[in-house]
């Protein structure tokens, strides 16, 4: 039953992640998701520099997306996503359970790069339209006000590092369908 819930909620952080649609992650989705928040934020050409630079570089999220592909043929299938977070999850529960200190920095790292991918305007935290920008251009299909009210813990219109912190950790691990970290990439 938990692992079934996991795989959903996988299938919408992958979902939100094969831009165009087409059944595979890869170096194409990656910038196509960038290029459409630059071009929704009107962002000049120098701002579409660093989000190239950015994904050139291999930051590490996309890192990660990679090491799901498996085969090795670029491009990161959906059983090959939810194999590698499903198995992700179940490592980083381990060391959870182990109060291991590795596996809060690599929480925290995941939190700081949702955070950071999410805080468009970078003053140090997400907003309603941020939130709801990202979601368009990553189809993500939901009522993006009633999402954002779900991911704002505290209820004060915005959604810190802290809270994403929350937020990753409920959506890796969290078997409960009312936790708000499940519901960062879409409804349930």
């Amino acid at each position: 039953m938990a692992d079934a819930f996991l795989q959903q909620k996988f299938e919408l952080l992958f979902n939100s992640l094969d831009i165009d649609q087409n059944g595979f992650i890869d170096e194409n989705d990656y910038l196509a998701g960038w290029k459409a928040l630059s071009a929704a934020l009107g962002t000049d050409q120098q701002n579409q520099a660093q989000f190239t630079q950015q994904i050139n570089t291999g930051g590490w999220w996309w890192q990660m997306i990679l090491s799901a592909d498996t085969n090795g043929d670029g491009k990161v299938t959906k059983d090959e996503f939810i194999a590698f977070w499903l198995n992700l999850a179940k490592s980083l529960g381990k060391m959870r359970a182990d109060a291991n200190d590795q596996y809060l920095a690599m929480i925290d790292r995941m939190a700081v790069e949702a955070h950071d991918e999410l805080d468009l305007d970078k003053n140090g935290y997400v907003s309603f339209e941020e939130y709801d920008l990202y979601a368009r251009t990553h189809n993500i299909v939901a009522d993006t006000k009633a999402l954002f009210a779900k991911l704002d813990l505290n209820g004060d219109g915005k959604v810190t590092r802290d809270e994403v912190v929350i937020l990753v950790q409920q959506f890796i691990f969290s078997p409960d369908p009312s936790e708000p970290g499940n519901y960062l990439y879409g409804t349930l």
